[in-house]
Formats: structure tokens, C-alpha cells, sequence
């Protein structure tokens, strides 16, 4: 009774820890701006007005997505309550850490192992470093990063479920209790699926817990396989209730099986699965190096793509992760946690670090449900290497300061103080981090100090400055745009906008040079041929000015800040001004009207005519109808 009323007390007083610990470090957070995909998925989400299921089951991460859906009915765009819940969300996950390790410990293969003892302080350690590791930062103050947080709830809340339902199989205790255990499970696991696609390695990480701690069963593996097909079938049915079935099938018809796969498993066609899994290598160096010292952390590392696995940090990279497989496998016999914590962490890096090709080939995020494998593997190794100094006669035959080590080392309590500094200092960071999720501008002066040739990190400034208003501030972001991101498509829209700057101010021939600028890097930049077109009607050279409308109704509107009624306007009255002797904006009489050529009348009247029979155009019908009037005497 006692020892159960001591492991009740561990349990309540780790999860208040845990609780004081992260609103401790996080609660500046909660005035934080949103960010970056924020606008895209939040303040401008598609559906994010709706509270019908059924229309966010048309997204990509229905479950996350809809969550944000609830945020807004509730708060609209207050930043307070989307960040409270990714908070709520990340106390209770590493609350699931500290359960999900002490569940480990139960396991048939470890409860009566050496290891065993070191139940208490594993767990703990493990969770409190999942807490307060500055990594998770990108994962909880980042909003739409809920995604992957949630994702995770619903991953580690899947996995305890089922070990209890195998613990009371185990026992033979009441089968109501074990399918209904298995049954949560399962609908946990679709949650999870529903959330993050990725979390489907659950797979993957119930058949090696149950080969490595808790024993293979037969039964239970045929079991799991039926469950997984049934909860593939339930996400078919539940794409196929909400998309058109016709639709869905022209999506993927005309194209081999091969094709369709090829198209279905992967983000982006510019990289290859090749060259993408020798950047994984790479990648996950600097994950492995992160985790172990969080410095330089970084919203947008901007890692470019790596094709040669030769290169010496490729090789140095693949051989980081050898040798921590390599130490797992040699410590096996002794501590079989550490291998597992080490293959829980690669192989839920799979869905994003492998042969799926991702246009953005490091997120600190992804980290977010692998790091608790890698803190379980890092805690048990600190133990054993603990342990392994004191009392070795080897390490003072080969240390001078092995001794000193040694009495560090020397009890129990010594080593979860050095536990605790290290947890402090990671507390310490995460807190100093969050400083900088509080404001979008330094959260992107950050990411431009620590990547100074990441023109993504300019892009994403000049943004800041525009919606604030700062326009002086928005174009010199925007250079840095141009320079930094010579070469690529997707800078077309910056360059667009430090034309529009240079035009607003009046200054055309810089807004000309940029215009041209956007053209050369998109030629259907529609928006760019339109100010063209302005700036040459304001400068009275009409042939050009009519060229650029011209030119600008046959492209699309990539932003559609354009009607083409305004396109039509303008055009009309380049046709107009032209009769008009260049009198720019101005109404003659017919008789002071020369049309030399009876093309710039018909023309006029034509466009003209088309821009005033739209209502929604934001312009002078009233002058319009004048000039037409005008028109119909000649």
C-alpha cells in the first residue's frame, strides 16, 4: 500500500512539475503575433469560418485543421487562445512522455531486468527534457505547428492504450476491459492520422516495442494488421463522403500506377528521392548535434539540397548515425531501452527524413514526437556511463581527473542534480527563445543574423514591414530579396512589390526597371504588365501603354488584386487619350477629335463599353458614360 501511495505521489507531483515548469517558461508566448504559414492557415484559412466537419475533411490534416476552426468561432483572431491551447496541448503531451516511459518500464522484458530501478528517474528526466528542450519551441509557439503536437497527443495517447490492453491480456483480465482498451486505440491512432499524416509509423513502432519488451505475439500481430486495414478504410470512406467521386477520380486517372504513386509520395518535383535522402543524412546530423546542443536554432535554416553522399560531411554525417545504432546494438544486453529510444527516433524521422521528397528539407518541429525517443536514449545512456565511473579502475589508469569524475558520479542524487542543472539550462533557453516567437519582426531579423544568404528570411520581413506599414523598411528587405534569391521563380512576387514601392512613390523609372524585372522571372506575371501599362499612360507613350494592357488581359492575375475591368478601363482610355491629341483624362467635343485612325475610336468604345457593364468595378461611371457619348458623335 505504501509503495502504491509512493508511486501515486511520483506520478501527481511530476505532473504538476511539469505543468508549473512549461506555463513557466511559456507564458510570454501567449501575446505572441502569428507567423509565417500562420496567415495562410489561420487569419486566411480556407474554411476557417466553418464549423462543419465535412468541409475540413477536404483539407489535407482535417482534425488539426479544424481545431483551428474552433479557435476562431471562439476568439476569432486573438492570437491568446490559439496559443493557450498549443501550450495545454504540450503539458499534457509531455505528461504522456512521462507515462509512455514508465509504461516501457512495466514491460515483460525490462521490469525484471537490472534496469528496472531506474524507473522513477527515467521517466521524469526524460519527460522534463521533452518539456523544456528550446527545439520544442517551433512545435508549441509556432501556431499551425499545432499539427504536429496534436498529432503527437494522439500518437502517444494510441501507444499506452494498446500496452494496457496487451498488460491486461497479459493477466487474463476481463475482455470488455481489453477491447475497449484496443478499440480507444485504435480510434486514437485514425485521430492521429487525421492530424499529421506521418504519424502512420505507429506501424512500425508497435511491432518493435512488442519484439524488443514486451514479447511477439502471433495473434496480436494478425490483430493489429485487421485494425490497421480497418482504419485505412475508415479515412477512404471518409475522403470519398467528402470530396466528389468523379472529381476524385479525374484527379488520378490518365496516369500508369506507377505514376500515380510516384505523385502521391512525394511534396515536390524539383528534388529527387536520391539527392533528397543524401540531405536526410546531412540533416539529421545537425538534428542529432541540436538536440545534444540547442544553438543557432532557426525558424528557416534554408538547408540546400546535398547530391553527393561522398562529400566528407556526408560521410562524417552517415557515420553520426552508424555509431549511435552501432552503440544501442552493443548496449543491448545490458540497457535495451537505449536501442530502443534510438530506433523510435529514426524511425519516426521516416515520413520526413527518407526518400519523400519535401520542399523544405529541415524543420526544427519535426523533432517534436522523435525527440522523446531521443531523450529516453540520451537519459539511459547518461546512467550507464555514470555508473560506469564509479569505482573503474581503468578510467584513473587512463584520466588524471577520472576521480574527480568519479565522486561526481558517486551517488544517485549527484547525477540527478546534473540532470537538473541541464534541464535549467535548456528551461533557460526555452524561455530566451520564446522571446523571439513573441514578435514576428525579430523572430525574422533572427533567422537573417543566423542565415544571412536566406532570401526567405528577407521575403518574410519585407512582408512584416508591409503589413506594418513600414514601406522604406519593405523595399531594402525586398533588395536583399533580389540579390539573395537571384535565379529562382518564386521571388517574382517581391520584385513585384518593390515595383509597386518604387510606383507609389512616383519614382517610374525604377518602378519600370522592377516591372521588367517580374516579367523576365514570371512572363504571365499578369498584375506587372498592367502598372506597366500605367506608368506608360501616365508618361503619354500610348503604343506602349496599349502593348502592356494588351498584353496584361491575355496573362492571369496571379494575385488578383486586378480586376479585368480595370484592365479594360485603362486600356479604353489609352485608345481614348490617343484621339484625344494626348490630353490625358480629359473630355473634347467630338469636332476636337482627330482619329486618324478609326481603330483607337472602335477600340476605345469597346473597352470602354466592357469595364462600365461590370458592378463591382470601383471607378467614375459617370465619366466613362461622358466619354462614350463623346465617342458615339464621331
Amino acid at each position: 500500500m505504501d509503495n502504491k501511495l509512493s508511486q501515486r505521489f511520483i506520478v501527481f507531483s511530476t505532473i504538476l512539475l511539469l505543468t508549473v515548469v512549461i506555463s513557466s517558461i511559456y507564458f510570454h508566448v501567449l501575446e505572441g503575433e502569428f507567423i509565417l504559414d500562420d496567415y495562410t492557415s489561420v487569419v486566411n484559412g480556407i474554411n476557417i469560418e466553418s464549423l462543419n466537419p465535412i468541409d475540413h475533411f477536404k483539407l489535407l490534416r482535417p482534425l488539426g485543421n479544424y481545431t483551428f476552426a474552433l479557435n476562431h468561432a471562439l476568439h476569432g483572431q486573438n492570437v491568446f487562445g490559439y496559443h493557450l491551447i498549443n501550450i495545454l496541448i504540450h503539458i499534457f503531451n509531455s505528461i504522456l512522455v512521462f507515462l509512455f516511459i514508465r509504461q516501457l518500464f512495466s514491460a515483460p522484458k525490462i521490469r525484471n531486468s537490472g534496469i528496472s530501478k531506474n524507473r522513477d528517474v527515467v521517466s521524469f528526466f526524460t519527460a522534463l527534457l521533452f518539456a523544456v528542450h528550446p527545439i520544442q519551441t517551433q512545435a508549441v509557439s509556432y501556431i499551425t505547428q499545432r499539427l504536429e503536437s496534436l498529432s503527437t497527443m494522439f500518437f502517444l495517447s494510441a501507444f499506452i492504450l494498446y500496452f494496457q490492453s496487451v498488460f491486461f491480456e497479459q493477466n487474463n483480465e476481463d475482455k470488455k476491459k481489453i477491447y475497449s482498451l484496443y478499440a480507444s486505440s485504435a480510434a486514437l491512432f485514425l485521430f492521429a492520422l487525421l492530424s499529421k499524416e506521418s504519424t502512420i509509423v505507429l506501424f512500425l513502432i508497435i511491432p518493435l516495442a512488442e519484439l524488443m519488451l514486451f514479447g511477439f505475439s502471433v495473434k496480436r500481430f494478425g490483430r493489429n494488421c485487421l485494425t490497421a486495414l480497418m482504419v485505412l478504410l475508415v479515412i477512404f470512406v471518409i475522403v470519398l463522403s467528402a470530396f466528389n467521386i468523379s472529381d476524385l477520380y479525374s484527379s488520378i486517372s490518365g496516369a500508369t500506377f506507377l505514376e500515380k504513386l510516384d505523385s502521391v509520395s512525394r511534396e515536390t518535383d524539383e528534388i529527387s528521392r536520391k539527392d533528397y535522402l543524401i540531405t536526410q543524412v546531412n540533416v539529421i546530423r545537425v538534428y542529432l548535434t541540436t538536440l545534444l546542443l540547442p544553438v543557432d536554432l532557426n525558424l528557416d535554416h534554408g538547408y540546400p539540397v546535398i547530391d553527393n553522399i561522398k562529400s566528407p560531411m556526408s560521410l562524417f554525417s552517415l557515420g553520426m548515425i552508424v555509431l549511435t545504432l552501432l552503440t544501442g546494438i552493443l548496449l543491448f544486453r545490458k540497457n535495451r531501452l537505449i536501442l530502443f529510444g534510438i530506433l523510435f527516433f529514426y524511425i519516426t524521422m521516416l515520413p520526413t527524413s527518407s526518400i519523400i521528397p519535401i520542399r523544405d528539407t529541415l524543420f526544427e518541429h519535426r523533432l517534436y514526437l522523435p525527440s522523446a525517443g531521443y531523450f529516453l536514449a540520451f537519459v539511459m545512456f547518461f546512467i550507464i556511463v555514470a555508473e560506469s565511473f564509479r569505482g573503474t579502475r581503468f578510467l584513473s589508469r587512463i584520466s588524471g581527473w577520472s576521480d574527480s569524475l568519479s565522486v561526481i558520479f558517486s551517488s544517485n542524487n549527484k547525477r540527478i542534480i546534473l540532470l537538473l542543472i541541464l534541464c535549467n539550462i535548456f528551461a533557460f533557453g526555452t524561455f530566451k527563445r520564446n522571446t523571439l516567437w513573441v514578435s514576428e519582426e525579430a523572430m525574422w531579423k533572427d533567422v537573417i543574423k543566423k542565415a544571412p544568404k536566406n532570401w526567405r528570411g528577407y521575403a518574410n520581413l519585407s512582408e512584416v514591414y508591409r503589413r506594418k506599414g513600414q514601406f522604406d523598411e519593405q523595399a531594402r528587405a525586398l533588395h536583399s530579396v533580389l540579390i539573395h534569391g537571384a535565379g529562382l521563380e518564386d521571388i517574382d512576387y517581391y520584385a513585384f512589390n518593390l515595383s509597386l514601392y518604387y510606383y507609389t512613390r512616383g519614382e517610374f523609372e525604377n518602378a519600370l526597371f522592377y516591372f521588367n524585372r517580374t516579367t523576365e522571372i514570371d512572363e504571365n506575371f499578369g498584375e506587372a504588365y498592367f502598372y506597366k501599362g500605367r506608368i506608360f499612360r501616365e508618361q503619354k507613350d500610348y503604343p506602349n501603354s496599349i502593348s502592356a494592357f494588351e498584353t496584361a488581359l491575355t496573362k492571369p492575375m496571379n494575385l488578383r488584386i486586378i480586376p479585368v475591368e480595370a484592365v479594360q478601363y485603362h486600356l479604353g482610355m489609352a485608345h481614348y487619350e490617343i484621339l484625344s491629341e494626348n490630353r490625358t483624362g480629359q473630355i473634347y467635343p467630338a469636332e476636337e477629335l482627330v482619329d486618324k485612325n478609326s481603330h483607337h475610336k472602335d477600340e476605345a468604345v469597346k473597352y470602354l463599353t466592357l469595364s462600365i457593364s461590370q458592378n463591382n468595378i470601383n471607378m467614375n461611371k459617370q465619366q466613362i458614360t461622358d466619354i462614350l457619348a463623346v465617342l458615339e458623335k464621331m
